[in-house]
């Protein structure tokens, strides 16, 4: 018999054929990976708290900050020297408040006298001519009634309208009477002298720092002293526009608004105000952050969104709205930003910062006829979309907690008024552009050029034929962010248009 070979058994090409599938199908998913991961981050995300802090509690829905500051007498009105008297007379006599309250009055005298160079001042300072006055007064009397005097002299230093030279020697007159009378504990003048110093940009850190804890202990369960210094260090940032890189100042402030925010919520987890200061510091971490340190920032801005979730769950809509708004803004969810931050303005009598906030988002999701809807509506309310009275905040405007009741004040009571600074907006409007001045501009105290940026991106042909002012008008001082740029680079852009496009990269 011939021997026959072994029958081959065929085989079947599916498995080969099902592992090719499936090699090509994983290739897919890596290619598709990146759109996937953009996809998603622009989808509503669930606001949830985050669970990592462990710091923060239950937050209760009202805080224990007081407004600042304190010491006024109730129901009384204060708006100019001649309200103080009454007040000056009670903690001074009537012959010394008639004394001193002419020498603040008068522009060619200072309560200082004849003191040293102010470069040269030791702290706590001393001004010859309001000291010797305060010496002068009744023990008793000035206990009961220099904080009062105190803060009302500070109501008139911070007026923006008030007479040349009154704002600084009522600043300095209020130091004085509010160090006499803190004495050796009182909480009111220390916590009013801690608003004055926690004010002065020209004052230097470690005074603001010894004044908070030196409050701390006299105001024992009060988050007051410790919001203060959170918001002195978050907003007497430089503001340096070149966010490529870092800033040795910049990085020491926001260190010590970082370790004064979680002071502050170790000591009251469960207060909005204190939970809302710990996520300010991680919004300004967050824009500081973004280009030098991208996934660094994310993380702030995860941070910040968890606790103003928080915040939110409570029932307040304006400091946790707001916060997440600038959060979502953050991590590139614009639209989610723009629908966060017109429910928070919604039935506000102060929506500014909400509309500031809104108009960015809406530029950032190109939206422009709505950006320029917005800024429309933030200049039709002008200055009145800001608190013009109620409780002080160092130096800048909040970024959350207190945003409709809070206005910013700047005290000098070393030398003449500098300016004030702080690190205000978000994000700019185009996700990669090259800044130029005129054009590239956050501006968001200036609506009224901002709506006609906006007007123009979304295609609006009459923005060029409307008139251009010599300069727009801002809605808040200069000292506190209120500055608009000059009307004729963007208006020469609109005129000629294909420049215009070149440059901001559309």
């Amino acid at each position: 018999m011939a021997a026959t070979s072994p029958r081959r058994v065929p085989t079947s090409r599916w498995p080969r054929a099902l592992g090719g599938l499936v090699v090509a199908g994983v290739v897919g998913l890596l290619a598709l990976a990146p759109v996937s991961a953009v996809v998603a981050s622009n989808l509503p995300q669930p606001i949830v708290a985050a669970p990592s802090d462990p710091r923060v509690g239950d937050v209760r829905p009202t805080s224990r900050i007081r407004a600042v500051p304190v010491g006024l007498p109730e129901a009384a009105v204060v708006r100019t020297l001649e309200d103080v008297r009454p007040i000056a007379t009670a903690a001074l006599g009537a012959e010394a408040a008639d004394e001193i309250l002419a020498v603040v009055a008068d522009p060619d005298v200072s309560v200082a006298g004849a003191g040293p160079d102010p470069s040269v001042w030791s702290y706590p300072y001393r001004f010859p001519r309001a000291d010797a006055v305060v010496e002068r007064a009744d023990p008793e009397a000035l206990a009961a009634h220099g904080g009062e005097l105190g803060a009302a002299l500070m109501v008139v230093a911070a007026d923006p309208a008030a007479p040349y030279a009154v704002p600084e020697d009522a600043a300095r007159l209020a130091f004085a009477v509010l160090d006499a009378a803190r004495g050796d504990g009182a909480c009111d003048p220390q916590l009013d002298l801690l608003t004055l110093v926690a004010s002065g940009p020209e004052i230097g850190p470690e005074i603001v720092d010894s004044e908070t804890r030196r409050t701390q202990l006299a105001c024992p369960g009060d988050p007051t002293p410790g919001w203060l210094a959170v918001q002195r260090a978050l907003n007497e940032m430089s503001g340096e526009d070149d966010l490529t890189r870092l800033v040795e100042f910049d990085v020491d402030r926001l260190a010590t608004a970082r370790r004064w925010a979680e002071d502050l919520v170790a000591r009251f987890p469960d207060d909005p105000g204190a939970v809302a200061a710990l996520g300010d510091v991680h919004l300004t971490r967050g824009r500081y952050l973004a280009v030098p340190q991208p996934f660094s920032s994310r993380h702030a801005y995860d941070d910040a969104r968890g606790l103003f979730a928080r915040i939110r769950a409570t029932g307040d809509r304006l400091a946790g709205g707001l916060g997440l708004a600038r959060a979502e803004l953050g991590l590139g969810r614009a639209a989610e930003a723009a629908r966060l931050a017109l429910e928070v303005a919604q039935g506000q009598s102060r929506p500014g910062r909400a509309l500031q906030v809104a108009v960015r988002a809406e530029e950032r999701d190109r939206r422009f006829a709505r950006a320029a809807a917005t800024a429309s509506r933030l200049a039709d309310l002008g200055p009145a979309a800001l608190p013009v009275d109620g409780s002080f905040i160092p130096i800048a405007h909040p970024l959350t907690w207190g945003a409709d009741r809070m206005r910013p004040v700047a005290f000098y009571i070393l030398a003449a008024g500098m300016g004030g600074g702080g690190l205000v907006g978000d994000e700019g409007f185009v996700p990669r552009y090259r800044p130029t001045a005129g054009i590239t501009d956050e501006a968001e105290f200036c609506p009224q050029w901002s709506a006609r940026r906006a007007a123009w991106l979304a295609g609006d042909e009459n923005v060029a034929a409307e008139g251009w002012p010599d300069d727009f008008d801002a809605i808040a001082p200069s000292d506190f962010g209120g500055t608009c740029p000059d009307p004729e680079p963007l208006k020469r852009l609109i005129d000629n248009p294909d420049p215009a496009a070149q440059a901001l990269g559309l």
